[in-house]
């Protein structure tokens, strides 16, 4: 009877001591969601984003269950290797829709500064009496100008 109790005290405490060392990040997806999980996972994983952008260190930010009882969404992020992108861009969030364990959508929002925040490094030329709408990008470039940013140069239509 003692050796049943001591086993029994044993096992609860494993349980227990499982449960704690658990990081407390991890997002913990039901049996019932794993195969749609693995399949969003993977369709991540393959995508232009991810593959080809020089995507690195994914991870689950959530996921939850939508109105059939095999459907989910699952939310990555993952950040990207910058070097061919504008400064702007510094990862990816990654929807992923799955019915039935196979994914019926994929939607990516980029994550980083907005455009508006970023100093392109343009000249500002308002005032030459040119209306600069059509500009290059580069640093040595104009800004571009339209009827809000530079009424002098650019009158209403």
């Amino acid at each position: 009877m003692k050796t049943k109790t001591t086993l029994l005290m044993l096992v609860i405490a494993a349980v227990l001591l499982s449960y704690g060392c658990r990081e407390d990040t991890a997002v913990v997806v039901s049996r019932h969601a794993e195969d749609g999980q693995r399949a969003a996972e993977g369709s991540v994983m393959n995508s232009y984003q991810y593959s080809e952008l020089g995507g690195y260190n994914l991870r689950m930010a959530s996921y939850r269950r939508l109105d059939c009882t095999e459907c989910f969404e699952f939310t990555y992020i993952f950040d990207v290797d910058t070097y061919d992108l504008p400064e702007y861009i510094t990862g990816f969030e990654a929807r992923v829709t799955t019915e039935h364990g196979v994914v019926v959508k994929t939607e990516f929002i980029e994550l980083g500064e907005a455009v508006e925040e970023v100093d392109l490094g343009c000249i500002n030329m308002c005032g030459d009496g040119i209306c600069q709408e059509v500009v290059c990008l580069g640093s040595e470039c104009p800004c571009p100008e339209d009827e809000i940013t530079c009424p002098e140069d650019c009158p209403q239509r």
